[in-house]
Protein backbone atom coordinates (compact mmCIF):
# COMPACT_ATOMS: atom_id res chain seq x y z
CA UNK A 1 0.00 0.00 0.00
CA UNK A 2 2.99 2.35 0.76
CA UNK A 3 4.46 2.35 -2.50
CA UNK A 4 1.39 2.79 -4.36
CA UNK A 5 0.71 5.82 -2.19
CA UNK A 6 4.13 6.82 -2.75
CA UNK A 7 3.85 6.34 -6.70
CA UNK A 8 0.40 8.15 -6.98
CA UNK A 9 2.08 11.05 -4.54
CA UNK A 10 5.15 10.83 -6.85
CA UNK A 11 3.02 11.05 -10.18
CA UNK A 12 0.73 13.94 -9.38
CA UNK A 13 3.66 15.99 -7.80
CA UNK A 14 3.16 15.56 -3.89
CA UNK A 15 7.02 15.80 -3.17
CA UNK A 16 5.87 16.23 0.62
CA UNK A 17 3.45 13.72 0.63
CA UNK A 18 5.88 11.52 -1.23
CA UNK A 19 8.68 11.56 0.75
CA UNK A 20 6.89 11.40 4.15
CA UNK A 21 4.18 8.83 3.23
CA UNK A 22 6.17 5.90 4.32
CA UNK A 23 6.56 6.76 7.93
CA UNK A 24 3.33 8.93 7.77
CA UNK A 25 1.21 5.46 7.43
CA UNK A 26 3.39 3.58 10.07
CA UNK A 27 2.51 6.50 12.35
CA UNK A 28 -1.33 6.02 11.90
CA UNK A 29 -1.03 2.53 12.04
CA UNK A 30 0.66 2.18 15.09
CA UNK A 31 -1.07 5.85 16.95
CA UNK A 32 -4.23 3.74 15.10
CA UNK A 33 -5.30 7.16 14.04
CA UNK A 34 -8.88 8.40 12.62
CA UNK A 35 -8.34 8.66 8.61
CA UNK A 36 -9.06 12.43 8.91
CA UNK A 37 -5.94 13.00 11.41
CA UNK A 38 -3.71 10.85 9.06
CA UNK A 39 -4.81 12.80 5.69
CA UNK A 40 -4.44 16.22 8.08
CA UNK A 41 -0.69 15.00 8.81
CA UNK A 42 0.32 14.16 5.13
CA UNK A 43 -1.39 17.25 4.17
CA UNK A 44 0.37 19.15 6.39
CA UNK A 45 3.94 17.67 5.02
CA UNK A 46 3.06 18.39 1.70
CA UNK A 47 2.32 22.31 2.87
CA UNK A 48 5.76 22.22 4.91
CA UNK A 49 7.56 20.99 1.92
CA UNK A 50 6.30 23.50 -0.64
CA UNK A 51 6.66 26.14 2.23
CA UNK A 52 10.42 24.54 2.13
CA UNK A 53 11.05 25.16 -1.21
CA UNK A 54 9.24 28.78 -1.94
CA UNK A 55 12.06 29.69 0.84
CA UNK A 56 14.65 28.46 -0.75
CA UNK A 57 13.95 29.20 -4.42
CA UNK A 58 13.69 32.93 -2.87
CA UNK A 59 17.01 32.92 -0.98
CA UNK A 60 18.70 31.81 -4.08
CA UNK A 61 17.77 34.71 -6.25
CA UNK A 62 18.50 36.73 -3.27
CA UNK A 63 22.12 36.49 -4.35
CA UNK A 64 23.80 36.46 -0.62
CA UNK A 65 27.43 36.46 -0.60
CA UNK A 66 27.06 34.05 1.96
CA UNK A 67 25.63 31.97 5.02
CA UNK A 68 25.12 34.50 7.93
CA UNK A 69 22.50 33.27 10.45
CA UNK A 70 21.75 35.69 13.63
CA UNK A 71 22.73 32.39 16.14
CA UNK A 72 26.56 33.63 14.65
CA UNK A 73 26.70 36.67 15.72
CA UNK A 74 28.87 37.55 17.98
CA UNK A 75 27.34 39.64 20.81
CA UNK A 76 30.65 39.47 23.01
CA UNK A 77 31.84 42.80 20.86
CA UNK A 78 30.56 45.84 21.05
CA UNK A 79 28.59 46.60 18.11
CA UNK A 80 26.12 49.71 19.01
CA UNK A 81 23.33 47.14 18.72
CA UNK A 82 21.48 45.76 22.02
CA UNK A 83 20.35 42.35 22.35
CA UNK A 84 16.40 43.74 22.56
CA UNK A 85 17.16 45.54 18.75
CA UNK A 86 18.62 42.53 17.42
CA UNK A 87 15.53 40.44 18.93
CA UNK A 88 13.28 43.03 17.26
CA UNK A 89 15.03 42.48 14.30
CA UNK A 90 14.90 39.28 14.33
CA UNK A 91 11.00 39.31 14.23
CA UNK A 92 10.97 41.26 11.44
CA UNK A 93 8.99 43.62 12.69
CA UNK A 94 10.47 46.21 10.98
CA UNK A 95 9.23 44.66 7.44
CA UNK A 96 5.52 44.36 9.10
CA UNK A 97 5.46 47.76 10.06
CA UNK A 98 6.36 48.67 6.66
CA UNK A 99 9.67 50.56 7.59
CA UNK A 100 12.82 50.70 6.08
CA UNK A 101 16.44 49.42 7.20
CA UNK A 102 19.51 50.91 6.59
CA UNK A 103 22.41 48.83 8.57
CA UNK A 104 25.25 51.94 9.32
CA UNK A 105 28.59 51.33 10.94
CA UNK A 106 32.37 51.56 10.43
CA UNK A 107 34.47 48.21 8.49
CA UNK A 108 34.06 45.01 10.16
CA UNK A 109 31.75 45.72 13.05
CA UNK A 110 28.75 42.82 11.10
CA UNK A 111 27.06 45.04 8.95
CA UNK A 112 26.85 42.41 6.18
CA UNK A 113 26.40 39.57 8.74
CA UNK A 114 23.65 41.16 9.64
CA UNK A 115 21.95 42.20 6.54
CA UNK A 116 22.27 38.83 5.22
CA UNK A 117 21.19 37.11 8.31
CA UNK A 118 17.83 39.40 8.43
CA UNK A 119 17.57 38.99 4.43
CA UNK A 120 16.80 34.89 5.19
CA UNK A 121 14.86 35.33 7.82
CA UNK A 122 12.67 37.87 5.55
CA UNK A 123 13.30 34.61 2.45
CA UNK A 124 12.17 31.70 5.61
CA UNK A 125 9.07 33.63 5.96
CA UNK A 126 8.61 33.65 2.09
CA UNK A 127 9.60 37.39 1.62
CA UNK A 128 11.38 37.98 -1.63
CA UNK A 129 15.25 40.01 -1.04
CA UNK A 130 17.94 41.60 -3.07
CA UNK A 131 21.06 41.67 -1.69
CA UNK A 132 23.78 43.82 -2.87
CA UNK A 133 26.46 45.66 -1.44
CA UNK A 134 26.77 49.69 -1.59
CA UNK A 135 29.54 49.26 -4.05
CA UNK A 136 27.46 47.41 -6.54
CA UNK A 137 24.18 49.18 -6.34
CA UNK A 138 25.73 52.46 -7.03
CA UNK A 139 27.41 51.21 -9.87
CA UNK A 140 23.34 49.67 -11.00
CA UNK A 141 21.58 53.05 -9.87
Amino acid sequence: MNTSVQSLAGKLRLNGIYQGSGKRIEQAIAANLHPSEFLKLILEDEDLYRRNARAAAITKRAKFRTQCDLENWDQTRPRGITKSKLKDLATASFYNRKENLIILGPTGVGKTHLAIALGRILCQKEITVSFSSVNILFEQL
